[in-house]
């Protein structure tokens, strides 16, 4: 795992996930993006108060918004658990090893405790 200045970024194969702090409107939260080797999103994850939502790029056709206890929770888990699906509707067909994800996933997650860090630190300094 690498720190940007866009915030922690997670290598995934030619894939990259990037997990960042936002301020968006009167809102804000966690937000993971995994960016296709060219550079383009593919998938951005947005976990803001208690709805987050999945946007699938770049057509944007499938957008998700659930209800959940924790939004960073569910977004880790649709990684771990329906990240070549999501990939898929998002036109990225190149397979992935399932280790690969799991070991990704666990970064994301230190990412997520490191960004949240950050900006608790930040909030408080």
């Amino acid at each position: 795992m690498e720190t940007t200045r866009d915030g922690s970024v997670i290598r995934l194969g030619g894939l990259r996930i990037v997990v960042a702090y936002e301020y968006p409107e009167d809102d804000e939260g966690v937000s993971i993006k995994v960016f296709h080797p060219d550079g383009s999103c593919l998938l951005h994850f947005t976990c803001f108060g208690s709805n987050p939502t999945l946007i699938v790029l770049p057509s944007n056709e499938v957008e998700i918004t659930e209800s959940v206890r924790c939004p960073v929770t569910w977004a880790v888990e649709q990684l771990e658990r329906n990240l070549v699906r999501w990939l898929s509707f998002a036109g990225y067909h190149d397979g992935i090893p399932p280790k690969e994800i799991e070991t990704a996933t666990k970064e994301t997650k230190a990412a997520i405790a490191e960004v949240s860090q950050r900006t608790e630190l930040a909030a408080t300094g």
